[in-house]
């Protein structure tokens, strides 16, 4: 199945620059929205590679995917991203 979804989750602020940290230390709320038109484009948040196209904060661990919770635009909670079945 394949359906947009938001993610909530928490920015680890130790992994951002020092110019960046400044009023934002520790751990911070941070939602990842979903792609709002058909031009815009999306990943699969439990596919191969979602990593590499979902932007710098993923890449460099100050947000880890995997804890992530998900769920569909209705509120539908899905789970945890490293607990979704992986998509090929």
């Amino acid at each position: 199945m394949v359906a947009p979804v938001w993610l909530k989750g928490e920015l680890d602020t130790s992994f951002l620059p020092p110019e960046r940290r400044r009023g934002v230390e520790g751990r911070r709320k941070v939602v990842v929205l979903p792609a709002f038109g058909e031009l815009v484009g999306g990943c699969a948040v439990n596919g191969p590679s979602r990593e590499e196209l979902l932007g710098p904060l993923f890449r460099c661990g100050a947000i880890r995917t995997e804890e992530m919770e998900a769920f569909l635009l209705d509120g539908t909670y899905l789970g945890k991203v490293g607990e979704l079945p992986r998509e090929p």
